[in-house]
């Protein structure tokens, strides 16, 4: 044409504005046989925001309810390992408590089973001078008796030998 442009009626002289020479790319394009990607890339797949459904929900709420029952579900084991470690301790502490108490008792028994022995043998060591002693006074009353009587009989005898002496002469 003779107005220099580009047959289309767009201005004459202007530069083709970028959206306009994107447009223009496009089109050329479009009579072009398509390129293709290379063989080894996966195909581009744009992404679109999907809204979710009734049934997306039910499933998140299903997940989140699965979820909720495997922390509680683990919340109570944990409690229930607790609480029977502490029957357990308790049970422990209470057998050794009760053993422990049986050994104060045991040795409370033994004090006083000491202890009386000790009286008990005191006593025995008392009676055990008293009857020493009265065996001696009985022992010395038994010698003296003897030695009387053996002085009785010496008198006797050295009167005997007095009087025959005398009777001989």
């Amino acid at each position: 044409t003779a107005e220099g442009g580009n047959g289309n009626g767009a201005e004459p002289d202007a530069a083709p504005s970028s959206s306009s020479a994107l447009a223009a790319a496009a089109a050329a394009t479009d009579h072009a046989a398509p390129a293709l990607p290379p063989p080894d890339d996966p195909p581009i797949v744009p992404y679109e925001p999907k809204t979710d459904v009734h049934w997306d929900f039910v499933l998140k709420e299903m997940m989140w309810l699965g979820a909720d029952f495997q922390s509680e579900r683990k919340a109570q084991t944990s409690a229930a390992r607790k609480m029977s470690q502490a029957v357990k301790q308790f049970h422990r502490s209470k057998e050794s408590r009760r053993i422990r108490e049986m050994a104060e008792l045991e040795l409370r028994r033994r004090r006083l089973a000491n202890r009386m022995a000790r009286d008990v043998r005191g006593w025995w060591t008392k009676v055990e001078r008293v009857v020493a002693y009265k065996q001696k006074v009985d022992a010395d009353a038994s010698r003296r008796k003897a030695m009387d009587q053996h002085l009785v009989f010496l008198v006797k005898q050295t009167e005997r030998y007095g009087k025959s002496l005398a009777e001989r002469h």
